[in-house]
């Protein structure tokens, strides 16, 4: 089972306008659309649709949207009941295809209802072979809150293995942590590792990436698995993935559709690799998460791929030396 932890959920609204977006007038939208997100609520969404076992945790108002929405797509799922309400993210696309984003403030949280988040991720964990700990985290969490909870599963559940996919100060704190904590998988973008490298930006990652060199990004991939992660996986969206390993490293690329959104890239991807876990080689690992992220699916903005409008024959690999 894959279970995801998500500290941050968001409510995405996407929406359209028949002209350019313009401040002092009244602007109609169309099309709107509404679905639950945040990180780890994405990955069990995709993974249920594709027929896996999977449980999505997060905090909620017990009378709310995104709940009602949760219930109505059927996700086997937990909450830890908070005063609300949850981040709504409006994304409008406008006339000349130019999109804007408008997003709340954070859900408030307090310290007692994160310490029951974690100690929910820690029971339901009991029957988990992946956890996934995904998005950014509260403003009253502490930067090391995801650590917390590495330690909390590594106590009482030895053998689960973890996937972070988070940025900023959380990931800092995770990567810092490292000699004392020992997440199996690591999902990064290029803006993350070019945080960890202060000559490095992310245009050259991503340029050297598509181009199948990993020298530029090798010495965080390095430093990272040196330090015990097993597996680092890298989003270059729009259409590049890479997985590093001690053993080898892989880059994809894709030939089909324009993918999943900048913004859920990483999280499509990441849940296509775990769907993928133990199931053929590595490059067919990989080929399968990109397809997932990439799949030209005639989806409303805010839906999720199935697998039979995913195309892994339209990903190419190549092995990489770092």
């Amino acid at each position: 089972m894959i279970l995801t932890v998500t500290p941050t959920p968001v409510l995405e609204r996407s929406g359209s306008i028949d002209t350019p977006l313009t401040g002092g007038t009244v602007l109609r939208l169309g099309q709107v659309d509404t679905f639950p997100a945040g990180c780890g609520v994405t990955v069990s969404r995709l993974a249920y649709l594709a027929g896996n076992r999977t449980h999505a945790i997060f905090p909620a108002p017990e009378i709310s949207q995104y709940l009602r929405m949760i219930g109505l797509l059927g996700l086997p799922h937990d909450y830890v009941p908070v005063a609300g309400p949850i981040q709504t993210r409006f994304l409008v696309t406008d006339s000349t295809g130019e999109s804007t984003q408008f997003l709340d403030p954070p859900m408030p949280l307090d310290p007692v209802q994160l310490a029951q988040l974690r100690d929910l991720a820690v029971t339901k964990a009991e029957d988990a072979t992946w956890v996934v700990l995904g998005g950014p985290l509260p403003d009253v969490a502490p930067n090391g809150w995801y650590v917390e909870v590495i330690r909390a599963l590594s106590l009482y559940h030895p053998d689960v293995r973890v996937a972070v996919a988070t940025s900023g100060g959380p990931l800092r704190a995770v990567v810092r942590q490292l000699s004392a904590i020992t997440p199996t998988l690591l999902a990064l973008t290029t803006a993350d590792i070019a945080e960890l490298l202060p000559d490095t930006d992310a245009a050259t990652l991503e340029s050297d990436l598509r181009s199948g060199d990993a020298s530029s990004t090798a010495p965080a991939v390095r430093n990272l698995l040196g330090a015990g992660v097993s597996e680092v996986l890298v989003s270059c969206p729009p259409d590049t993935a890479a997985i590093f390993s001690a053993e080898s490293g892989v880059v994809a690329r894709s030939s089909s559709g324009s993918g999943s959104g900048p913004d859920r890239f990483r999280d499509v991807l990441l849940a296509g690799h775990l769907m993928g876990d133990g199931s053929g080689s590595r490059q067919e690992r990989l080929s399968g998460s990109l397809a997932y992220a990439t799949a030209d699916a005639p989806l409303r903005d805010g839906a999720l791929p199935t697998p039979d409008l995913v195309h892994p024959e339209a990903v190419t690999c190549t092995g990489l030396r770092y």
